[in-house]
């Protein structure tokens, strides 16, 4: 696939690396995905043995194995020292072009096994790619190898060089950018997390009400209403916070008292405070998480991971304020 944004943001990458995972069979380590929107996913083309066969990893999938990359000549395909990843596919790219082995506008590579008579969706010609990926020496595949063209490496590797260097410089400024701008919406995020514990801690106060509420109508003979009225409380209290889990431990919460006698105003509150803390405490450790992650997105903002991991913290915690939001709504009517 052929991106046409000049630049990928962390989330585009990483779709990119799960897409071609997905189509090629291969492992995260067997290929590389550039950032730079123009040049496509690339196998990384394993070293061959000196008599041909180990140009395919076996595990590629054999729609994959006529791609160019695998059959380049091993001066081209081997990773020279220095050359960090980036700059590799950069290099194999511009080969590829250079070769007529692919086309810079749509990213489409010819598979290149029909230069020794073989079409995969023959089962016999498959069943040659599958014995030579099982390490079978195949007279055709193994002295199958594109050689250069106009280009040699040195100058291959200057020109990767030089565009790599521009691209990581708009690239250094869009992760700055993309990393204030996670880090004011965690800011926003965790404002609103403050609120719901300030309100969750002043809800403390009506659940002491409910339980004083039981003990003193359990006492009248009013159990039933002492019950009821006990479940409004705890939904109301707990709504904000948990969402549709407050009718829930409502009910739950009845079922008990309903079946042995009121207790003590004290104990009954200490049951509830005890469950009120305990959604007090996640919204304490989501606002921990936060922190964290915005701390390292803005100190290392080419781990782009990172941004991935701080995005899905982000949509969780709006998701749980809206549920509680939309629950608290639903009891005020």
């Amino acid at each position: 696939m052929l991106i046409t944004n000049d630049l990928l943001t962390p989330h585009e990458v990483l779709e990119e690396e799960r897409r071609y995972a997905a189509l090629s069979g291969l492992g995260r380590d067997q290929f590389i995905v550039v950032p730079y929107g123009r040049i496509p996913a690339l196998p990384r083309p394993p070293l061959a043995a000196l008599n041909g066969t180990g140009k395919l990893p076996p595990n590629v999938r054999i729609q994959i194995a006529g791609d160019p990359v695998f059959w380049l000549d091993a001066t081209t395909r081997r990773q020279q020292p220095g050359e960090d990843d980036r700059r590799y596919a950069v290099r194999l790219w511009l080969e590829l072009v250079d070769r007529g082995l692919a086309d810079p506008t749509t990213g489409l590579r010819p598979s290149v096994l029909a230069q020794v008579g073989i079409d995969i969706d023959d089962p016999l010609a498959a069943t040659r790619v599958y014995d030579y990926m099982a390490g079978a020496i195949d007279a055709d595949l193994c002295g199958l190898e594109l050689g250069p063209n106009n280009m040699g490496l040195t100058e291959a590797m200057e020109l990767a060089a030089y565009a790599t260097n521009n691209y990581e410089q708009a690239l250094a400024l869009q992760h700055q950018e993309l990393a204030r701008d996670l880090a004011e919406q965690a800011d926003a995020a965790l404002g609103r997390l403050a609120v719901a514990e300030d309100s969750s801690r002043a809800d403390m106060q009506r659940l002491g009400e409910a339980a004083t509420v039981l003990h003193e109508a359990g006492q009248k003979g009013y159990h039933e209403r002492a019950l009821e009225h006990l479940k409004q409380k705890v939904v109301a209290a707990l709504g904000e916070v948990t969402g549709g889990l407050a009718e829930i431990e409502a009910d739950r919460l009845i079922v008990s008292y309903a079946h042995k006698p009121p207790e003590p105003a004290e104990d009954a509150l200490a049951d509830l405070e005890a469950l009120k803390d305990r959604f007090v405490d996640g919204l304490e450790a989501r606002q921990a998480r936060l922190d964290a992650l915005v701390t390292e997105v803005l100190r290392r903002p080419e781990r782009i991971e990172n941004f991935q991991v701080l995005f899905d913290e982000l949509e969780a915690t709006r998701a749980s304020l809206s549920d509680g939001a939309a629950a608290a709504h639903e009891e005020s009517d």
